[in-house]
């Protein structure tokens, strides 16, 4: 539960969409909602999750800010207009980082004061505690404590958050041992599978064995999720099984019409180890024909940078210029299509 107000089902509904990563689906459930009910504050929370997944802060700021004018008391408004602060923070100067610190901590405090049961909004404190540094308020020890309420809510969260902290601190005995537990809690857990199959994806372990292992079956208990399909796309790529990379990608885009981060993936994997440019190319190409990336997907300035890269790499100059250059005016900020697109001028 995230907030100690009684939600409605359309509520469970369009939450369920969010947190399994179909923020187009719940976009548009939550446009007809707030069409009827503009001063909806459950509804703008959500819609508000949505526009963060879509890195419109701005816009998820002002619905955040409204939700609290209506009800002061709605915890997963404090806690979302927290995570709107810190990334706005995140392009500010040290400064300016001081103050928005200021704003987050208090907005989760209040959150978890609020709904001292929701897991979200104790996640939400302990990354606080973990990420900032101390002299903005970061405490590892208060992260420890929080991760320790999250463990009496929830087991597999709980151990995930304790795991969390443990890879934070270089203790990666642990940091597995924690992440095991979570699937040994939960065997059918989509999330503690998926935690799992991520981390035998980081450097520290490297084991796409195992992160594949634990990616399908998370795939199997809920074919609907993109997530399991990311891991083994990105598995298949680096070790070159083309069949069943091709077979993963038709059958994930068939699962999830709707996200075709799988293919990204793929295309980013292969062109990290320098590998086939050419099937990179026509990833890329099939990531950026659909109408809109997914929420919490990359978006397309960084498929079309991609994509120079890639056609760059296969010597087509003139395209990679093509795509380097529509990928920054799409977005003026991504420094690697701006420093590619340099390089490739001045040759």
């Amino acid at each position: 539960m995230l907030s100690s107000v009684v939600m409605p089902a359309t509520d469970s509904a369009s939450k369920d969409l969010i947190s399994h990563g179909h923020f187009k689906r719940a976009r548009i459930e939550l446009e007809n909602r707030l069409a009827k009910s503009p001063r909806d504050a459950d509804a703008l929370v959500l819609m508000a999750r949505v526009k963060l997944a879509y890195r419109q802060t701005e816009e998820a700021t002002a619905m955040l800010q409204q939700a609290i004018l209506l009800e002061p008391k709605n915890s997963d408004a404090l806690l979302y207009l927290g995570d709107a602060y810190s990334r706005r923070a995140e392009k500010a100067g040290w400064v300016e980082k001081v103050g928005w610190a200021r704003k987050i901590k208090a907005e989760l405090q209040q959150a978890v004061m609020l709904d001292p049961k929701s897991v979200d909004a104790l996640e939400g404190m302990m990354e606080f505690y973990l990420e900032a540094p101390s002299v903005l308020g970061g405490s590892s020890s208060q992260a420890e404590e929080v991760a320790n309420r999250i463990f009496a809510l929830d087991a597999v969260r709980g151990n995930l958050a304790q795991g969390r902290i443990a890879a934070h601190q270089k203790r990666f005995a642990q940091c597995e041992a924690f992440y095991q537990k979570a699937v040994q809690v939960a065997p059918q857990s989509y999330e503690a599978l998926i935690g799992d199959a991520d981390l035998y994806l980081q450097d520290h372990w490297s084991n796409s064995d195992k992160a594949a292992e634990y990616a399908r079956k998370a795939s199997q208990i809920d074919p609907s999720r993109a997530d399991g399909y990311v891991v083994l796309a990105q598995v298949l790529a680096a070790t070159e099984r083309w069949r069943e990379l091709e077979e993963l990608l038709t059958g994930s885009e068939r699962r999830v019409s709707d996200n075709l981060v799988p293919y990204y993936v793929a295309g980013r994997t292969l062109l990290v180890n320098e590998k086939d440019p050419a099937r990179a190319e026509r990833y890329f190409r099939k990531y950026l024909s659909q109408q809109e990336p997914e929420g919490d997907t990359p978006g397309f300035a960084a498929a079309h940078w991609r994509l120079g890269s890639a056609l760059d790499r296969e010597n087509r100059k003139e395209e990679a210029l093509r795509e380097l250059q529509a990928a920054v005016e799409m977005d003026p900020d991504l420094k690697e299509a701006q420093t590619d697109l340099k390089r490739l001028k001045s040759h």
